[in-house]
């Protein structure tokens, strides 16, 4: 624009106006940078969850889920490093799909520790039916049982002395 245009209109000049708008992609592009950085953090964090879990057996689809985690963070990564080479105003939207992908990842992740921690809670509600069955009345405990209440009652009436019921 010329001079003349700028005083006619009151408009800013126009070389405040690339600074505002390179400030502001600035501003997009840390932002952007912020937001991948946290969700990187939060698949670290899910990846040591995982690695943290045991090997659940009944799971075959587990390859699938990291394979499909595996690519999307490697779109990710292929993502941000063409957004940091190109002119900033195109830089966000790239960024932002990146961010996507980082999403998928983690969502990948966490559906797949879910699948884990159910298949554990479920084994571990099976041991726990499996040992509730009784087994030729054993009873588990650290004293010896010697016999059950009604063998007790028994053994009371029959140690009782005789001379009670010749009372009555």
């Amino acid at each position: 624009m010329t001079k003349k245009l700028e005083e006619i209109f009151d408009l800013e000049d126009s070389s405040n106006q690339k600074e505002m708008i390179q400030q502001l992609e600035d501003e997009q592009i840390q932002k952007d940078n912020m937001e991948a950085d946290s969700l990187i953090n939060q698949k670290l964090a899910i990846d040591k969850i995982d690695a943290a879990l045991p090997q659940v057996g009944g799971l075959e689809d587990d390859k699938e889920i990291d394979e499909y985690a595996q690519k999307s963070f490697q779109a990710y990564q292929d993502l941000m490093d063409l957004g940091m080479n190109i002119e900033p105003r195109l830089a966000g939207r790239i960024m932002e799909v990146a961010a996507s992908m980082m999403g998928n990842a983690i969502t990948a992740k966490n559906s797949k520790i879910d699948k884990k921690l159910k298949m554990i809670e479920l084994q571990l509600k099976k041991e726990k039916l499996d040992q509730g069955k009784p087994e030729e009345e054993v009873v588990s405990g650290t004293g010896s049982v010697v016999a059950d209440r009604n063998e007790l009652i028994k053994q009371i009436l029959a140690n009782k002395p005789q001379d009670v019921d010749k009372d009555k």
